[in-house]
């Protein structure tokens, strides 16, 4: 599952409420699919470990 992107900016000003709330969107977003992508990794680690040289 490919990570969500990053928050749709609106046209026009932003306010600091706003702001805040979309980058709080983007930084849980961020740490979810760098959670998930290490989980993978291990896998995928873990996976050549048992298969040998």
């Amino acid at each position: 599952m490919a990570c969500k992107p990053v928050a749709d900016l609106p046209d026009g000003g932003l306010s600091s409420s706003a702001a805040a709330r979309l980058w709080g969107q983007d930084r849980a977003a961020l740490g979810e699919c760098r959670r998930r992508h290490a989980s993978l990794v291990g896998a995928l680690k873990a996976v050549e470990e048992q298969s040998g040289p």
